[in-house]
C-alpha cells in the first residue's frame, strides 16, 4: 500500500483511483480497469476501503446557510448503491427524442483521464459528455441532453453519492456529495504518513530496516513504539 500511495502522489484524483484498484486487483488489466463505470469503480473502492478501515466513516460539512461545521458518522452500507454488472459490455442505452436517435453510455476512468485537464468546470462536463454520446452536442437540443444525463445517472448511481444534511444550528437542509476516491485518497495519506513516523523512530531506536519493520505486526510495532516513548 505504501507504493500504491508513493505511486499516487502528486497525479489527478483519477490516477489515484486507478492506483488503489490495480493494488486491490493485481490480475486485472489496466485497460479493463479504465473501463469500469464510475459507479462500478466506487462500489470497489468502496469495498476496498471497508477492507483497510472498516465500514465506519466520518467526514466534516460546512453549512451553506449559516457556516455551522456538522461533524459526520455513516458507514459504507448507508452510501453503498448497486452499480451495474462487472461484464465486458460497455453499460449504456439509446434514447429517441423529436427524430433524434442517440446512444449513450456512463462515463468511465479512461474519459476522466481523457478530459482531466479541463480546467473550467462547465468545459469539463461538457467534454465528458461529448465523449459519452454518439453524435454532436451541439446538434442536440437541449432538453435531450438533460434526459440523457437523467438517463446516464439512472444507468450508474454509485457515480454520484449525495448526502441529505440538516443543519442542527439553523435547521437547513441539504445535499453534499460524497467522491469516496477523494475520501480514500486523504485516509490512506494520512495512514502513510503515520506509517512512515512508525518506521523513522524504530529504525533510528533499533537500527532496524524498513521492510523488517513493516514486516511487523501493527501491533507488535505499536509495543516497540510503547518501549522507546514513541
Amino acid at each position: 500500500m505504501l507504493d500504491t500511495w508513493e505511486q499516487g502522489l502528486g497525479q489527478p484524483q483519477a490516477l489515484q483511483a486507478l492506483a488503489f484498484l490495480q493494488w486491490a486487483r493485481p490480475d486485472a488489466e489496466r485497460a479493463a480497469l479504465e473501463r469500469l463505470t464510475i459507479g462500478q469503480r466506487n462500489a470497489e473502492l468502496l469495498a476496498l476501503r471497508q477492507q483497510l478501515f472498516g465500514p465506519d466513516l466520518a467526514a466534516l460539512a460546512s453549512c451553506p446557510n449559516c457556516g455551522e461545521t456538522l461533524d459526520l458518522s455513516f458507514r459504507t452500507a448507508d452510501i453503498r448503491t448497486p452499480p451495474p454488472p462487472l461484464t465486458d459490455e460497455r453499460v449504456g442505452g439509446e434514447i429517441l427524442h423529436e427524430g433524434h436517435r442517440v446512444q449513450f453510455r456512463p462515463p468511465d476512468t479512461a474519459d476522466l483521464l481523457a478530459v482531466g485537464q479541463v480546467a473550467d468546470a462547465a468545459a469539463f462536463r461538457q467534454a465528458l459528455l461529448a465523449r459519452c454520446v454518439d453524435a454532436p452536442l451541439d446538434t442536440l437540443p437541449g432538453a435531450l441532453l438533460d434526459e440523457i444525463v437523467a438517463r446516464m445517472a439512472e444507468a450508474d448511481p454509485g457515480a454520484d453519492v449525495q448526502l441529505n444534511l440538516t443543519c442542527p444550528a439553523c435547521v437547513h437542509a441539504w445535499q453534499a456529495p460524497f467522491d469516496i476516491a477523494s475520501f480514500l485518497w486523504r485516509e490512506v495519506d494520512d495512514w502513510a504518513g503515520r506509517t512512515l513516523r512508525e518506521v523513522h523512530l524504530l529504525a533510528s531506536a533499533y537500527g532496524w530496516r524498513e521492510a523488517d519493520i513493516l514486516g511487523l505486526s501493527a501491533q507488535r510495532r505499536q509495543h516497540y513504539l510503547d518501549m522507546i516513548g514513541g
